[in-house]
Order: structure tokens, then C-alpha cells, then sequence
């Protein structure tokens, strides 16, 4: 009987010894390139679905993951890859928890932080980087100190007006003189990598009412 606990413990040991040196051999790594066509991915696209943001290197990428997510969510998990969780953005006020007012804020450590009412800010003030932690402790995700487009994206010149500019997907994109939107279009991709590079803060394309 000893016999057969030392083999059944010899077993076990075995076991989670190779699961063990499995997971290691499987461990998840970062998504870098477009689940669609393997190409780099830029921040600016990306689609939330079943609780992951996933990135993409194009638009006709988005458009075939949109067609059939649970295919290219297979390949990811299949290839090990990772993709970041859907960030839960700030929607409360850190002092009061009511709703927020994006017409109210605070930049903080490269960070904007909105509040519910004009009493709120000097309250933050006081003790930032505690209001700062409460949230980040409680899984909220901070909005970044928007860095709205400066340049053209193809010549480099400071945007002067933007009443030139171009749609792209959801966000709309300015220009410094009549010429660049046709080069743009040639190839946007190029150039919303550029900017992303760049960390610029794209304006979103207006909603209709």
C-alpha cells in the first residue's frame, strides 16, 4: 500500500510539475500586431468586445473583426496573445460620487480628472494624489491630458484653421493647406501612425443629431 501512495504522490508531483513548466511555455504576452493581417497595431483603432479592447492596424481590419470578433478572439487566445482588458473609465466625481461634468476638471501628473460641481476642484487640490490613488486602487482607468492636433500630419506646418480637415473612421483629422487631405487619403494609415506616434488627441467626428 505504501508502494502505490508513493507512485499515486510520485504522479501528482509530476503533474503539476509539468503543468507548471506548460504555463511557463504558454504564457500570455501583450498584443503588438492586428489579430486580422499581423500588422503592427495603431493606438487610435480599436473595438471593446466581450471585455477586451483590441487594436488594429486599419480600418478594413476593424471591419472584418466586427463581421466575426469570436474567430479572430480564438486566434489570439491560440497564439497566447493577450489583449488589455476594457479600461473602466472615470464616470463619478472623487469627492462627492456623483455623476461627472466633463465641463469640469483638473489636470493632475498628466492626468484629467472631472468633477461634479465648481466646489470640487479646490477640495482635490488640497490632497490630489490621494484622490488620485482612491481611484486608481478602486480599477478606475484616469483620462489623459488630451493633447489636442497641433500639425499637419503630412507637411508638419502648425494647423492654423481647422476648417480643413478630413473624417476618418471616428475621428477627424486637420490640415495646414488644400493639398495634404488628397495626400492623406492616399494613405491614412501612414499617417494616423504618425500621429499617434506624436500623442496627439484626435477630435472625434461629430455626432449628428
Amino acid at each position: 500500500m505504501r508502494t502505490v501512495h508513493v507512485i499515486v504522490l510520485s504522479m501528482i508531483a509530476f503533474a503539476l510539475i509539468a503543468a507548471t513548466s506548460y504555463a511557463e511555455e504558454v504564457k500570455m504576452t501583450p498584443q503588438v500586431n492586428d489579430p486580422v493581417n499581423g500588422v503592427a497595431i495603431i493606438s487610435y483603432y480599436f473595438v471593446d468586445h466581450a471585455g477586451f479592447r483590441v487594436f488594429f492596424s486599419t480600418v478594413p481590419s476593424i471591419e472584418a473583426f466586427n463581421k466575426d470578433p469570436e474567430t479572430y478572439m480564438k486566434k489570439m487566445a491560440d497564439e497566447h496573445i493577450a489583449p488589455m482588458k476594457t479600461p473602466v473609465m472615470q464616470t463619478k466625481c472623487p469627492i462627492t460620487g456623483s455623476d461627472i461634468n466633463k465641463d469640469l476638471f483638473v489636470d493632475y501628473s498628466g492626468s484629467r480628472i472631472y468633477f461634479c460641481c465648481d466646489k470640487c476642484p479646490a477640495e482635490f487640490n488640497k490632497d490630489p494624489a490621494k484622490y488620485v490613488k482612491q481611484m486608481t486602487d478602486a480599477g478606475i482607468t484616469l483620462y489623459a491630458t488630451p493633447k489636442p492636433q497641433a500639425t499637419c500630419p503630412v507637411m508638419g506646418s502648425k494647423i492654423t484653421d481647422k476648417k480643413l480637415f478630413v473624417d476618418h473612421w471616428i475621428y477627424r483629422v486637420y490640415f495646414c493647406c488644400g493639398m495634404c487631405p488628397d495626400q492623406f487619403k492616399k494613405d491614412p494609415d501612414k499617417y494616423m501612425r504618425k500621429m499617434a506616434a506624436e500623442g496627439y488627441t484626435l477630435d472625434l467626428v461629430p455626432v449628428k443629431k
